[in-house]
Parts: structure tokens; C-alpha cells; sequence
């Protein structure tokens, strides 16, 4: 009993705790919270979101499941998908799980999450074609709905999220304002934030991963608070490729999918309070790795580089200020070309993005703004190649870079009033530099090296510094083709002409740029010119060539320095040394030329195909001036100056011209402008020279630079009559000289070697009113003398010339070569004298020149090309006295400038030699002999068809024999002549006549004329008409007959004929038919003209005539022209035996 009463007792109180009205009230609530934390919160949150993503996100929203647990204060959503009208995704999830701390909240007083958890997060970032993000839309669609109520100011709401994570996540980026739109994705995406507070000044670690498809990743730590919002932490980006982001610029850069790959780190710290933004980072390291672009349309790669790396970067936004510690280039090639319309390929890369509205309301920028500054520490550049190709050009150009090396420190500031740009310690490097025409694979240009050591730029300033300045290594060409173009000028012509707008204005005239450069240096490098204007083209190679240039500043008033070497391949070495101003231009320097070779530059001095220069050294040293002065060059140079070893050949002959062991001018003044030049002295030694005056009065050394008077192709022919510039020579000595000396306008041909010529030729002037004295003496070859004395303007002989030049005893067997060139005989003995004397005044010649030989002897005849067949025993025998002298007086008299002269009573002309005249032409000198002179004294005439001599011609050749009586040593020869038409018509006449006077019944003698024709008579009528029958037939006289009738009636009536009188035009008619078929005996004409020389000769040698051995006969020969209505017989002089 007791038991039960115990144990009851417990029953009665839990009976009356369970059933009580506190309990069931509780019970009740505790149920009511139940249902509505399981049950009614869920599908109140499910349909408020999706009216509100309906209502005021306008979007639409899915969610599958909604979970709550009120008793663990957790929430959890599964499969939401948050979508736009047209059922694009926006962001969705597989499940999220909010786990919220009541009691800590309590405890805190404030919102404390122990975990917010989110599952396979899909976020979708959608950058509309109209240039809208679908987020920033979503965003600003829910502040909308913001109340306005809410302060800026106000403290946020206290919130404490211990854990936030976010697990399998991915983020689709994409954007459709290119033309094939483009996107990336994250994915995996992990992100895992700790200890996030709203609480001041309380932060918490973030941890932020993501994957994307190519292979790259991202890693992202750090603290985050967000009262203040603030973060500081590292980002790590690896292995991105560059064709990632080149997606979402693919219509502003036109390239293909670029190659290569980029990793970037930094560290960063971000605060976002009531002040403006403030960031810095720190740490930055940029790596691009294996880059290369090629343009969109074309196979090319414009830019490959195998490494680009910035280290150690900062920046402050505060500040607007970027610092980079290094920047390194490696391995590398850049490619750029100019298109024919002179837009580089570069810029058509780029196309210019359209402004949108908010971008083109302009701002305004404060002067007072902090400027933005980036300073790069130091920049490295190595095993850089580039290439250009500027198809503007005719023929484009294209150049070529080996290798760049460059190193150098720069800082860029830019602000509202001006931009500054300062590059400092620039050392660089550009290494196998290469120039040249497309369409050919030989450069023009080449440089081995060009480096620098202390470079410096400031833009503001506008100063640019080189401490050192090396170009080591290179060649350069340029050529003249044969119009004389030179090719780098040609291939700098534009295909086209630039546009107005491209032509550079210089209305205005800024402050000059500031230059200068410590020392420039140019070593072991070459140049080659080659010009084509020439038959032969002329090469010229400079080799070992170095310039250095220390102290150039620009502008800069006080001078700097120079030195310059270099060697010509083809001979010759070149020195300078002196100063350069930049401002005047001017120079002063001191140069010096040795060794140069002639030979080579022959064409540009020498252009005469007669003559070659086979040898021939230049030396010069002295001061060169030059200023420019008023647009006019003034170039000056006093000095020295020596040609040695110079020998110039005649090409046929291969026989000096002129040659010299050294020719020192000593004293040269030289002044461009206006151009003059004065010489102290000359100093010739060893002269050798050729001086030959022609048969036709020339000089030779004139007539060999006449043939070479054409300029090379390309080259401008000099004005004629060009006043020469002022030159004056004091004085030439002359030693050791030896001329080799001929006339051959004298009789006879003269000729001597002058030798151990020496002597001054004083006062030399191109000044037309001075004259140059000239006193030279030497020997003539063994025992001969020689002496010219006298006063010339060479460089206007015409206007004052006085020369007496004396040759005594000089042997004539010398004469040889001359006298057989001229008639073909050696000359077998004999003296010769000469005396010389021209004396011109204003183009009137009056000379006395005296030729005296004695006991000339002439030898056998010799073959010479070009010599003249003539039998020069005649002349000589013409002009021999008893004492066997030949004395020549020739007095010449004449103007100049008309070629005809008067010679004494031997020479007609003052360049016609004496025996040339003589012999082609001597029955003028057998017509002085007669007295007057006879007409055709070398012609006998007979009538046509006659062979009996007219009486006149008779008288005439009774003169020649009597003349020729007076030259025993001549004999005559004559050649019988007929005319075909003229004796062909009279034998045939002759013929005619006399067969109709037989048919007549005339008798007549043999070769008897019956004389001219009665066409009235009638038996020579009828002897008429019996021969046309016989020629012709009975038939064709009774058609003749018959035509005249029929023309007559045309006509007007005539009286009739009396009988017997016959018709007369009829029987002219006849005639006319017979004479033309009358047959001719071709060798009766030549009987004819045997039998005119046979009386020619009969005649001569008649009673009182030639001996009958002096007079010959010839073959006959038909005679071209008439003499006076008269056949010739041709007469020729000849040399008896």
C-alpha cells in the first residue's frame, strides 16, 4: 500500500505538469512554432521570392525546395535558378545553408552566422550587345525598391558571418558586343571567407580559387572587413593564355587567336570609405611568356617574344603613382610595314571603339589635380629581332634588326597642363642592321653594331644626351645608274604623293630641340659607289673608314671636334681632323690626301676613248674652310698639292701623251664662291709629252679630247662658251723635260725629240688680257737645238699670242715615221732648219715661218697604214734648186676666225701642206709654168662621134708640150673618153642618114656625112618608107599613115600639100621610129676613143713635141659629163724613170 502511494506520487505531479495550462499553452506554441518553422516559413520564403523576382526584379525565379529548422536555426534552399524573360540563366545554385547562432547573436547583440554555405554556385555574367550588364541591371532593379528612409551615414547593421563558403562554384563570363561573342569560365570556383563582420575595425581571412578550362588558375587570399569595407591580400594569376582575354577585344584588335600565355602576382590593400577610392599594390610580378600575333587577314607574325617580365611593381592610387622596378624583354622579334597609303600595319590592328553618350559629355580636368606619374626603374631589352617594310615607296624598302639590346631607366608624368617624359641611363645596342629594295636580296646598308652609354630624354625639356655614340661594323652602297639617278634618292619616291593633310605644317615655330652627344665614333665600316653612266662603270670602294665627333651639342655655338681616316680599295688614303660649329654650319679643318689613285677616276676627268691613264698617285695637304653663308657655299682651301708617277697613253698606238714624274704645286689657294684659284708655283719633273701638229693644222692633244666631248648618259653637257673661273699660276719651273715634237703642216713633215727640255713659264691666267711668258730651251736629238720664247693666253690664244720657236741642225732621217705616214717613203738623208714665228692680235694671224732643207734625199717606199699613194718625186723635183736646198718661205696672214687663209706664192691655204697641193693637183703647177692659168689643162675635148682635134684644143696642147719640155722628168698619159648618150646618138645618126641617102641613090665616101635630113624630098621619102617596111612591115607604115590622117581631122583644116611635097610630120615620124631601132656597135665607141687618145699623143709628140717615150696612151674609159658640149680625153702627170 505504501509502495503505491509512493509511487504514485510522481505520477499525480507529471499529471499535473502535462496537463496543466502553462504546459498546453507552451505545448501549443512550441507546436505552433514548429509548424510554422518547418512547414509555413519555407513556403512564405519560397513564394516572397518568386513575387519578388516576378514583381521587382522582373526576372524569373525557381526554387525547388525550401528547408527551414527553427530548433537549429537553419535555413536551406536546393536547386534555385534565378533566370531573365527569355529564360537566360542568371545565377543559380544547387543548395544554400544558412546556419544562424541565436544564442551568440544574443549574447554579441548582433547577427552572428556561424555558416553560409552555397553548392555548385552558377553565376552567369552576361555583357549585353547595347553595352549593359545583366548584373549591374539586376542590381539597380533591386535599388529600386530601397528604402528611402535609409541615411547614408547610418552605422550598418551588426552582423557577424563566422564562415562563409562557397564550394563547386562556376562563373560564366561572356560578352556579345563582339561580333562572335565571347566567353570565359571559372570553374572550378572555391571560395571559402572567415570571421566576416560588420563590426568596426574586426577583419576576417578569405581564401578565394577558381579554375578555368585552358589550364590557368587563380588563387586569391587575404583579410576583408567591411566596416570600413576594407581588404588586403595577394592575388596569384597563372598560367592565362592571351587568347582568353583577346576574346572580348577581338573586334577592336584585329588579330588571329594570339599564342602565349601570362602569370601575375600582387599584393594589394583597398579601403572604400567616405573618401575617394584608396589603393595600393604592392609586389606586382607580370610574366608574358611565348607571345605572338599575327594580323587577322594576312600570314605574317608581327610580334613573338618568348618572355616579357615587369618585377617589383607599385602603385598608389592616392598618390596616381606607378613604380616598376624592372622590366625585362627576352627573345624576341617585332614585325611592322607601311602601307602604299602610308598607314602602318600597327595602326590598322586597332579599331577606334564608338563612344557612348556618358563618354562624350566632356570633363574638366583641375590644373590643381594631383598628376599621374609611372617611373620604371630600369628596362631591359634583349635578343630583340625587327623587321620593316615600307611599301609607299616605288620600290618598297624593307629593313632588318638582328638584335636589340637596351637598358634604361624612365618616368612618365602626365597632368592637365602638360605631359613630361624622362628616360635616364640609356645604354643600347642595335646589332646586324640591314637595309634595302624589296625586289632585291644584296642591302644597301649594312651596320655590324650601332651602340650607346649614357643616353638621356627629357620632353619638357626637350633635350636629348648620348655620352658615347659607336657605330662599329657596316657597308654602305649607292649607286648612279646611267641616267644618273642616284638609287637611294629614287628609293626614297612615294608611289604616290602625300595628302595635303599629311604634309607637316611649320606655321609655328617652337623652341628647338637641345642635342648632344659626348663622343660619336664610326670604325670599320665601308662604303661603295658605282656608277653606271659609263661604257665601263666606275667602282670606287672606302674601306677602314672612321669618324669621331667629340663635344657635339646643338644649337650650340662653340665648335666640336672631329677626326676622319679612311682608304680607297683602288688606292689612296684620306685624313682629316678640325672643328665643326652646328649653328653657321661651318668647318675648319686640316686634310691630307696621299697615294690617290687616278686611274680609277679617269671617266670623271678623262672621258676621252682616245686616251687612257695608266698610272697617276694625287697627295694633298693643306686647310679646308667652309661656311654657309647667306644660302651660298664659301669653301676655301690653301695648301699643297702633287701628282706623281702620271702617264697618260694613246690607245691606238699605245705611245705616251703626256707623262711626269711629280708636278708639285706649292701655295694653292682655292675659293668657291665665287670660284678662284691662285698658285704660288709649279714644279714639273721629267716631262714626257707628244706634241703633234696635223696636216690640217690641229694640235693633237686638241683632237684627242674632241672625240671625247660627250658626257656620260645621265650627265648634263657643259654650256658652251662657259667663262672659266679665275686661275693664275705665278710661275712653272720646268726640268728634265722631254717633248716629242712633229709638224706635219709643214713641207716636209718636220719632227725632232726635244729632250733635257727645261725652262719657267711665268704668269699663267685664264684672264683673256694677260699674257704667259714662256722661255724653254733643250737638245734635238744628238746635235740639234731647240728654243721657244715667246708670250701666249693659252686659255684665249686668239686674242695675244707671240712665240718664236727655233730648231737648228736637226737630222731629217728622224722624219721617217712622219714622212712615210704622209707619202710613203724613208727619208735617206738631209738637214733640216726651222724657224717659227706666230704673232696673233685679236684673231689676225701674221706669221713668217722659214723652212730650209738641205740635200734631201728620199729613200725606198715603205707600206703605212693610212699613208698616201702620191708620187712625191714630183714636188721635189719642182722645187729643188741646183744646190740641192728646198728653201720654203711661208708667210701667213688671216683672221682666225675664218678658216681661209693667204699664203706666200708656195701655199694657198695656212693648213693645206705645200706637197699635197702640189701633187694632187699639178697641171696648176705645170699652169703657172705657161703663164696665166689655162682652163682644163688636164682635159682634151673632141665633138661627139668626131676624132679630129679642134683647133683651140690644139693651141692647148702645144702649151703643155712646151711646159713639160721645161720638166724632163715628167711624162704624160693619156685616156681616150667617150660618152655612151652623146657619141652613141651621133654614130647612130650618122648611121641613119647615111643608109637613107643609098636607098636615095646617093653616092657617098667612106665615113662621109651627107648632112642633115630633107624630109621634103621625095626619094628620101620613099628611101624612108622602104626602110620602115623592112624594120617594122608594109602593114605598120599604112597604119602610121593612118593614125596622122585620123589626128589631123581632129584638128583644124590645113591647106593640102602640094603633090610631091609628101607629108612632114609623117616622115618625122619615121625618122623618129628608124632612129630609135638603129643599131649601135658598142665596140665602135671604144675604137673611137683609142683613135681621139692616138691623135692626142701624135700631136704631142710631132715635129717640135715630147719625145714620143713621154707620152703614152691609156685604156679608154667612158666619160660621165660633157666639156662644154664636148667628149674629154683625160690627161695625167706622172715621174719618169
Amino acid at each position: 500500500m505504501e509502495t503505491e502511494i509512493v509511487s504514485g506520487r510522481p505520477k499525480g505531479i507529471f499529471r499535473r505538469i502535462f496537463f496543466s495550462t502553462t504546459f498546453i499553452v507552451l505545448a501549443a506554441l512550441v507546436a505552433l512554432y514548429t509548424v510554422l518553422g518547418f512547414l509555413l516559413l519555407p513556403y512564405v520564403i519560397k513564394r516572397q521570392a518568386i513575387e519578388y523576382a516576378s514583381q521587382t526584379l522582373q526576372r524569373q525565379l525557381m526554387i525547388e525546395e525550401v528547408a527551414a529548422n527553427p530548433f537549429t536555426f537553419t535555413l536551406t534552399l536546393r536547386h534555385l535558378d534565378l533566370k531573365e524573360r527569355d529564360h537566360t540563366a542568371i545565377l543559380g545554385f544547387k543548395e544554400l545553408l544558412i546556419n544562424f547562432e541565436l544564442f551568440s547573436s544574443l549574447k554579441t547583440w548582433a547577427l552572428v552566422f556561424d555558416l553560409i554555405r552555397l553548392d555548385d554556385l552558377r553565376v552567369n555574367v552576361v555583357m549585353r550587345k547595347d553595352g549593359k550588364l545583366n548584373l549591374l541591371e539586376l542590381a539597380a532593379a533591386a535599388a529600386r525598391e530601397d528604402s528611402p528612409k535609409t541615411q547614408e551615414d547610418s552605422p550598418p547593421t551588426r552582423m557577424i558571418l563566422r564562415r562563409f563558403l562557397v564550394q563547386s562554384g562556376s562563373v560564366d563570363i561572356s560578352d556579345h558586343r563582339v561580333t562572335t561573342p565571347a566567353k570565359v569560365t571559372l570553374q572550378p570556383l572555391t571560395l571559402e571567407i572567415n570571421d566576416l563582420t560588420t563590426i568596426p575595425e574586426r577583419r576576417g581571412p578569405y581564401t578565394i580559387a577558381a579554375s578555368l578550362p585552358d589550364g590557368s588558375s587563380l588563387q586569391w587570399r587575404g583579410d576583408v572587413s567591411l566596416h570600413p569595407l576594407w581588404s588586403e591580400g595577394t592575388l596569384s594569376i597563372e598560367k592565362v593564355k592571351v587568347a582568353t582575354p583577346w576574346q572580348f577585344l577581338r573586334d577592336q584588335v584585329l588579330i588571329k587567336k594570339p599564342g602565349g600565355f601570362f602569370d601575375l602576382e600582387l599584393r594589394y590593400r583597398l579601403t572604400l570609405a567616405k573618401e575617394p577610392l584608396h589603393l595600393d599594390l604592392e609586389g606586382l610580378h607580370f610574366k608574358l611568356s611565348g607571345l605572338s600575333l599575327e594580323p587577322h587577314d594576312k600570314a605574317e607574325t608581327l610580334l613573338q617574344m618568348d618572355r616579357v617580365e615587369v618585377k617589383d611593381g607599385r602603385f598608389n592610387l592616392d598618390k596616381r603613382e606607378l613604380l616598376i622596378g624592372l622590366v625585362e624583354v627576352e627573345k624576341g622579334k617585332v614585325s611592322a610595314s607601311l602601307s602604299e597609303s602610308r598607314r602602318l600595319i600597327w595602326e590598322e590592328l586597332f579599331v577606334a571603339a564608338k563612344e557612348s553618350p556618358e563618354q562624350k559629355t566632356p570633363g574638366h580636368a583641375s590644373s590643381s589635380e594631383t598628376p599621374w606619374r609611372a617611373t620604371v626603374q630600369r628596362v631591359d631589352v634583349k635578343e630583340v629581332a625587327a623587321d620593316f617594310l615600307d611599301q609607299s615607296r616605288l620600290d618598297p624598302i624593307r629593313a632588318s634588326l638582328g638584335k636589340v639590346q637596351v637598358s634604361l631607366s624612365a618616368s612618365v608624368e602626365i597632368s592637365p597642363n602638360a605631359t613630361q617624359a624622362v628616360v635616364e641611363g640609356l645604354s643600347a645596342g642595335l646589332y646586324d642592321i640591314a637595309l634595302r629594295p624589296d625586289s632585291r636580296t644584296e642591302p644597301m646598308l649594312q651596320i655590324g653594331a650601332v651602340e650607346t652609354q649614357g643616353g638621356s630624354f627629357n620632353l619638357l625639356e626637350k633635350k636629348i644626351s648620348v655620352e658615347q655614340l659607336n657605330v662599329r661594323g657596316g657597308m654602305a652602297k649607292a649607286s648612279l645608274d646611267e641616267k644618273g639617278n642616284v638609287d637611294w634618292l629614287k628609293l626614297m619616291e612615294l608611289k604616290a604623293p602625300p595628302a595635303p593633310g599629311e604634309t607637316p605644317s611649320s606655321a609655328t615655330q617652337d623652341a628647338p630641340w637641345q642635342m648632344g652627344v659626348g663622343t660619336v665614333e664610326i670604325s670599320e665600316f665601308g662604303a661603295q659607289m658605282m656608277d653606271r653612266r659609263f661604257p665601263k662603270p666606275v667602282q670606287l670602294d672606302l674601306e677602314n673608314l672612321h669618324f669621331k665627333l667629340t663635344g657635339f651639342h646643338y644649337p650650340e655655338k662653340n665648335p666640336f671636334q672631329f677626326e676622319f681616316h679612311s682608304a680607297m680599295k683602288q688606292g689612296g688614303q684620306f685624313f682629316a681632323t678640325g672643328d665643326i660649329l652646328s649653328l653657321a654650319p661651318s668647318l675648319e679643318a686640316s686634310v691630307k690626301v696621299s697615294d690617290l689613285s687616278l686611274p680609277v677616276l679617269q671617266p670623271y676627268f678623262l672621258s676621252f676613248p682616245a686616251i687612257t691613264l695608266s698610272s697617276g698617285k694625287v697627295a694633298a695637304n693643306g686647310k679646308l674652310k667652309y661656311a654657309l653663308k647667306g644660302g651660298s657655299n664659301d669653301l676655301t682651301f690653301d695648301g699643297s698639292a702633287t701628282i706623281s708617277e702620271f702617264h697618260i697613253q694613246e690607245v691606238k698606238s699605245g705611245e705616251t701623251l703626256i707623262a711626269w714624274s711629280r708636278l708639285q704645286n706649292d701655295g694653292i689657294r682655292f675659293v668657291l664662291s665665287p670660284m678662284r684659284m691662285d698658285i704660288h708655283e709649279v714644279l714639273l719633273v721629267e716631262l714626257g709629252a707628244k706634241l703633234v701638229i696635223s696636216e690640217e693644222g690641229t694640235i693633237n692633244l686638241k683632237e684627242v679630247l674632241k672625240q671625247g666631248t660627250e658626257a656620260p648618259s645621265g650627265r648634263e653637257k657643259p654650256a658652251k662658251h662657259e667663262p672659266l673661273p679665275p686661275i693664275k699660276i705665278r710661275r712653272i719651273l720646268m726640268e728634265k723635260g722631254k717633248l716629242q715634237f712633229a709638224d706635219l703642216l709643214m713641207r716636209p713633215q718636220f719632227a725632232a725629240l726635244i729632250h733635257e727640255l727645261k725652262g719657267v713659264i711665268s704668269g699663267l691666267s685664264t684672264d683673256s688680257r694677260s699674257l704667259a711668258g714662256v722661255k724653254l730651251d733643250g737638245r734635238v736629238d744628238e746635235y740639234g737645238s731647240a728654243k721657244i720664247n715667246g708670250a701666249i693666253n693659252p686659255f684665249d690664244p686668239k686674242a695675244n699670242t707671240e712665240v718664236k720657236m727655233v730648231f737648228r741642225n736637226v737630222e731629217m732621217t728622224s722624219l721617217t715615221p712622219y714622212s712615210a705616214r704622209f707619202a710613203g717613203y724613208r727619208i735617206a738623208s738631209g738637214k733640216l732648219s726651222v724657224d717659227v714665228d706666230y704673232n696673233i692680235k685679236d684673231s689676225k694671224l701674221v706669221g713668217d715661218h722659214r723652212i730650209i732643207m738641205d740635200k734631201l734625199t728620199l729613200g725606198e717606199k715603205v707600206e703605212s697604214p693610212g699613208a698616201m699613194n702620191l708620187p712625191l718625186e714630183l714636188a721635189l723635183a719642182l722645187l729643188k734648186d741646183a744646190d740641192g736646198k728646198i728653201d720654203l718661205g711661208l708667210p701667213v696672214s688671216g683672221d682666225l676666225d675664218n678658216p681661209q687663209f693667204s699664203y706666200g706664192h708656195l701655199i694657198l691655204k695656212a693648213i693645206v701642206n705645200v706637197f699635197t697641193k702640189i701633187i694632187t693637183a699639178p697641171f696648176a703647177m705645170i699652169g703657172k709654168l705657161i703663164g696665166g692659168e689655162p682652163a682644163n689643162l688636164d682635159k682634151v675635148g673632141f665633138e661627139p662621134g668626131s676624132t679630129t682635134l679642134p683647133p683651140p684644143e690644139r693651141e692647148k696642147l702645144k702649151q703643155l708640150a712646151d711646159a713639160l719640155k721645161k720638166r724632163p722628168t715628167l711624162k704624160l698619159e693619156v685616156q681616150g673618153g667617150f660618152h655612151p648618150k652623146a657619141d652613141g646618138d651621133a654614130m647612130k645618126s650618122l648611121s641613119l642618114r647615111r643608109s637613107i641617102a643609098t636607098h636615095a641613090g646617093i653616092q657617098l665616101k667612106p665615113e662621109e656625112d651627107p648632112g642633115p635630113m630633107d624630109y621634103a624630098d621625095p626619094k628620101s621619102q620613099k628611101a624612108m618608107e622602104v626602110l620602115y617596111s623592112e624594120r617594122f612591115s608594109p602593114d605598120a607604115l599604112v597604119q602610121l599613115k593612118k593614125q596622122l590622117k585620123e589626128s589631123a581631122a581632129e584638128k583644124k583644116p590645113q591647106a593640102p600639100a602640094k603633090e610631091g611635097d609628101g607629108n612632114l610630120e609623117l616622115y618625122q615620124r619615121v625618122y623618129e621610129k628608124l632612129f630609135e631601132t638603129e643599131p649601135l656597135d658598142e665596140a665602135r665607141m671604144a675604137a673611137t676613143a683609142r683613135r681621139r687618145a692616138d691623135a692626142v699623143v701624135q700631136e704631142m709628140t710631132g715635129p717640135g713635141g715630147l719625145e714620143p717615150s713621154r707620152a703614152l696612151t691609156r685604156e679608154p674609159a667612158a666619160a660621165e659629163d660633157l666639156m662644154d658640149g664636148m667628149v674629154a680625153c683625160k690627161l695625167t702627170l706622172g715621174a719618169a724613170k
